[in-house]
């Protein structure tokens, strides 16, 4: 009883090759993942930046109008204060 050939070299070289093949194509797309990350990265950061200078302004722009808001209290009280407390209201 002999012992049939499974694999021929011709096939183990072609398998060899196919792999190569596999991993070569493999480092390629590893390759534009990490491109297409870098860019997302990028524009990931160009959005926070703009996020954040959004949110200064509006931080001040609310810092400005409490100021505003306040310095009328404080007139509307100044005249309160000043009104005679038995004169009625209308």
């Amino acid at each position: 009883m002999t012992r049939r050939l499974l694999y021929t070299p011709e096939h183990v070289q072609r398998l060899r090759q196919v792999l190569v093949e596999a991993k070569a194509d493999l480092h390629e797309q590893i390759a534009q993942q990490n491109a297409e990350i870098a860019e997302l990265r990028s524009e990931l950061n160009e959005m926070r930046d703009a996020l954040l200078m959004l949110i200064s302004l509006r931080r001040a722009e609310a810092e400005t109008d409490v100021a505003t808001l306040r310095a009328r209290l404080l007139a509307v009280l100044a005249r309160l204060e000043r009104r005679d407390p038995a004169a009625r209201l209308n």
